[in-house]
């Protein structure tokens, strides 16, 4: 690649990853590493994992301990905004959802044992 076009062409997954990072923060995910790339390692407890990979493409990368897990996601040329949107969705679904100690599918009956604290 010559003139920089190799930059320009991962310009757009750094950016999305960098708003990935962001997400992962607001959420309180932990980073296994720090990562400049389009790569990132987020650290994740398994329930988190088991909920998460219904919806999210992402991959196991290793156990971190007996409760967490160490997975990576990337971006690339194709990432929206609405992707980014959607996985900040998710984490915010499973964190209430660990708040009120119920599972996805189990959404309807959280929802009736504890409404104010469901619809927040």
């Amino acid at each position: 690649f010559t003139d920089g076009l190799y930059e320009k062409i991962g310009k757009h997954a750094i950016d999305m990853a960098e708003q990935m990072k962001d997400i992962f923060r607001k959420n309180g995910i932990r980073f296994y590493l720090q990562s400049p790339t389009n790569q990132q390692f987020a650290i994740l407890g398994n329930r988190q994992i088991d909920e998460l990979k219904k919806t999210v493409e992402f991959s196991f990368w290793e156990s971190y301990d007996e409760e967490h897990s160490v997975v990576r996601f990337a971006t690339c040329w194709s990432t929206t905004q609405e992707d980014l949107d959607y996985l900040d969705a998710q984490f915010e679904m499973i964190q209430r959802d660990d708040k009120l100690g119920c599972r996805r599918e189990d959404h309807l009956n959280c929802a009736i044992d504890d409404e104010d604290d469901f619809f927040e």
